[in-house]
């Protein structure tokens, strides 16, 4: 339905996704903005068969914001991001609660074979890639917040774009994620001051997307 342009049974169609996997949105964390800028930097891409169910979830609501952008509707799909980075931030707390020490698994006892050994060995590699996927899923919320700003450039809300652009880069991000962002604040800057237009100062930084 996205692709042939039919933006309301697209959104349709994704909410039933959501309703089948009975999810419920979050409420954002209030320290959200800043829990993003201390994900430490990790490569894409995402590896989406292991998070299972949760990553249609992130699915289904990162293709929520970029659906609203085809609406031209700004403030829903920032209320999107908002609810993306709530329900992702949610899902890595729950992992890195849940993350048991491995001994405890073995039930305390010290793996008595090669077998043993070799099967708690797997089990720490495992817990190790779901933690850092679900931080995958995390950061993937910056490139919605890039799709909002592009859009909100390409509209005239040059003062809107330009905010969220260096928002995203306050914080490292993997190449040539950060270099794009920085190419088209560049670009934008250019233009604006091209018109005339003061420029917001660099420092301080945003420490949020918009208000």
């Amino acid at each position: 339905d996205e692709a042939s342009g039919d933006t309301a049974k697209a959104r349709a169609s994704v909410d039933r996704v959501l309703d089948l996997l009975r999810y419920r949105p979050p409420k954002p964390p209030v320290d959200r903005w800043e829990r993003l800028l201390k994900l430490p930097v990790e490569e894409y891409p995402l590896r989406r068969e292991r998070g299972g169910g949760f990553s249609l979830v992130s699915w289904a609501l990162g293709s929520k914001v970029r659906l609203a952008l085809k609406e031209n509707d700004v403030a829903r799909a920032r209320r999107g991001a908002d609810e993306y980075l709530g329900a992702t931030l949610g899902r890595l707390a729950e992992i890195e609660r849940g993350a048991k020490p491995l001994e405890d698994v073995a039930g305390g006892a010290a793996p008595g074979s090669d077998e043993e050994r070799a099967f708690l060995d797997w089990l720490k590699q495992l817990q190790g890639e779901t933690t850092r996927d679900a931080r995958r899923e995390v950061a993937a919320g910056r490139g919605l917040l890039a799709s909002i700003a592009d859009h909100e450039a390409k509209s005239g809300n040059a003062r809107a774009a330009l905010r969220i652009y260096r928002f995203l880069l306050r914080y490292p991000a993997p190449e040539p994620e950060r270099r794009s962002v920085e190419v088209r604040e560049g670009d934008l800057s250019r233009a604006m001051e091209g018109r005339g237009e003061t420029l917001p100062p660099r420092e301080p930084a945003p420490s949020r997307p918009w208000d």
